[in-house]
Order: structure tokens, then C-alpha cells, then sequence
């Protein structure tokens, strides 16, 4: 632009000019980076990205992140990216960035979807071995209820022994698994994860269980009293355990006492048997079993039930003559 202007006074002039730029271009067409459609994040405040845009005119002055249709964050100036700072509802989302010129020109970038969800799935309840359970299977199955997600969708569980990782990438349909390798006899805890496809997990509570698989040791077994068709016996355990007595007339046996003691567990032993044949050998084996399922059985044993013995009555008749 010039232009000239006259002093009339001075009777002289003068020439000023200035350039005044016309815009009329948008700034350069940029493609958008992160999230890329089908993205599923778990942070309800993503970072957005985008290739930076030019504008050779009147130079470029700021982007604009429109998520949804609406503005979102304006006058992002120093970089080709942002962080929003309010947080972004779990769903389906759209968004798109504009860049702007210094002559208010602008250009859209096409838009992406990503899908927010940072809602974890639901309660994952732990089923059995139940806690406290004491052991001699040295891979036990381990089960629980199945949970879901109403989000992304559950992806899989995973089964943690003392804290650390066992079993990775179970599937969602499946309930249960045993561990990679065999436990040592100890004491453990166990629990189990579950993790939606956004990468959301929900942690059961743990549990407690117990690996036996020494089994215990009887000693000191003995008829401590008998009758013609009865006898109780008795016997010491290395540990608490149970108590049961197999009888019969041979080592075959064929008769078993009741399993007894199976709550508390003892280390003294006494059962009653029942139901023999007076004048008869008898012969038992005992038996002790522990809170793992581990069994202890006693050698042979026998002893002799005796004939009861019956005292007649004598009456002596009474004569008319005595």
C-alpha cells in the first residue's frame, strides 16, 4: 500500500507506505496421531496428539481440541499435543483438532474414536480351597466365581500365590486352573485378579491354605479293655488326627468303626468296638488321618474276646416229710 500526503502550509509533501498481508488460505491440512480409532484407554483424561500444522501467510496461532462435537481446550499454542483436564465420562468418544491462523482462518482435521472406560469389573469372589484349608495335594484347583464388565468387556483372571503372578492370561470364560508347578508343604496365600479389556483389574480377597504331605505316625496301640463282645482301643498319633479301627475275625477284617475325632483331631486315641463273638481272636489295625488327608495305618494286632462265664442257680425242692 502507498500513499502520499501534502503539507498545504509548506506547500510540500510527503510519501508514506506500510504492507498489509491478506490471508485467505487455511493453514496446512495435519492428520491426527493418538488415540487412534478403536483405542481403549482406562484414564478418563487421555493425551491427544497431532502432526503440527503450518501457515506461511500470517502464521499459525493456536490449535483447538474439540471432543463430542464441543470445544474442549483452546489456545494450545506451545505444542502439537494436550492433556485434558476434565474428566472424560466412560463411553464412546469422538474428537477432532483445529488449527487456526493469525487471520482467523482454519483447518479441521478429520475425527477419531477412542473408547474411555476406567470403571473396573465387579467383585471377583474366591471359592475354594476354602481358607484355612490344609492340604496334601500338591497342585490343588483353584476356583472362583465369574465376574463381569459392563464396560470393555472382561478379558481374562489371573492367579497370584504369595503375591506373585502364577498363572497369566486365564481365560474370562474359565473359573478355575491349577498352579504351574507343584507347592511345597508350607503355608500360602492365594488370590485371584480379574482384568477388563481396558486394562481396569478388580483383586479378590486372599486366601489361606496349608500344603501337608508328610503323613503322621501311630504308635503305642493296645487293647485297653475287653469284654466277651466288646473292647476299646487305644493308641498315641504324632500329630492330631482322627480315629478309626478296622476289625474282624481275620486280617481281612471287614468291620470299621466310625470315623471319630474329625473336627477336633487328637494325638490320644480311643475307640470302642462292638458287636464281637465271645471266645473268638480278634484282629484291628488302627487308623489316624490329618487334616490334609494324609493316613497313618498301625501293623496287624490282635487279642482274644473270652467265654462269659454263667453261674447256674441251685434250688433245692422242699419235701412234705422235711
Amino acid at each position: 500500500m502507498y500513499a502520499r500526503f501534502r503539507d498545504t502550509t509548506l506547500g510540500t509533501s510527503s510519501a508514506v507506505s506500510d504492507t498489509i498481508v491478506l490471508d485467505t488460505a487455511p493453514p496446512a491440512a495435519f492428520n491426527l496421531s493418538t488415540p487412534v480409532t478403536g483405542t481403549v484407554t482406562n484414564t478418563p483424561s487421555p493425551a491427544f496428539s497431532w502432526e503440527a500444522s503450518s501457515d506461511a501467510t500470517s502464521g499459525l496461532a493456536k490449535y483447538q481440541l474439540y471432543l463430542d462435537g464441543a470445544l474442549s481446550r483452546d489456545n494450545i499454542t506451545s505444542t502439537a499435543s494436550i492433556t485434558t483436564t476434565s474428566l472424560i465420562t466412560d463411553g464412546l468418544h469422538s474428537w477432532k483438532v483445529v488449527a487456526v491462523d493469525n487471520a482467523t482462518n482454519s483447518r479441521e482435521s478429520s475425527s477419531l474414536s477412542f473408547t474411555v472406560d476406567a470403571t473396573p469389573p465387579l467383585t471377583v469372589t474366591l471359592s475354594s480351597p476354602s481358607t484355612g484349608t490344609i492340604t496334601s495335594a500338591t497342585r490343588p484347583l483353584f476356583s472362583w466365581g465369574p465376574t463381569s464388565d459392563a464396560g470393555t468387556g472382561l478379558a481374562k483372571y489371573q492367579l497370584y500365590i504369595d503375591g506373585v503372578l502364577n498363572r497369566d492370561n486365564i481365560a474370562a470364560l474359565n473359573t478355575s486352573i491349577t498352579p504351574t508347578t507343584a507347592l511345597a508343604d508350607g503355608s500360602y496365600s492365594w488370590k485371584v485378579v480379574a482384568a477388563d479389556n481396558a486394562g481396569n483389574i478388580r483383586e479378590s480377597d486372599a486366601y489361606s491354605l496349608g500344603i501337608d504331605t508328610v503323613s503322621p505316625t501311630v504308635s503305642q496301640v493296645s487293647v485297653a479293655a475287653s469284654t466277651p463282645v466288646s473292647a476299646t482301643i487305644i493308641w498315641s498319633s504324632s500329630e492330631p488326627t482322627s480315629s478309626q479301627v478296622e476289625y474282624g475275625t481275620t486280617t481281612s477284617y471287614g468291620s470299621t468303626s466310625s470315623e471319630s475325632d474329625t473336627a477336633t483331631r487328637v494325638i490320644s486315641h480311643s475307640v470302642a468296638i462292638t458287636g464281637l463273638t465271645p471266645g473268638n481272636t480278634v484282629h484291628f489295625r488302627v487308623k489316624s488321618r490329618d487334616g490334609a488327608g494324609n493316613t497313618a495305618v498301625s501293623t496287624d494286632g490282635s487279642f482274644s474276646t473270652f467265654w462269659q462265664v454263667f453261674t447256674p442257680l441251685l434250688t433245692r425242692e422242699h419235701s412234705a416229710g422235711w
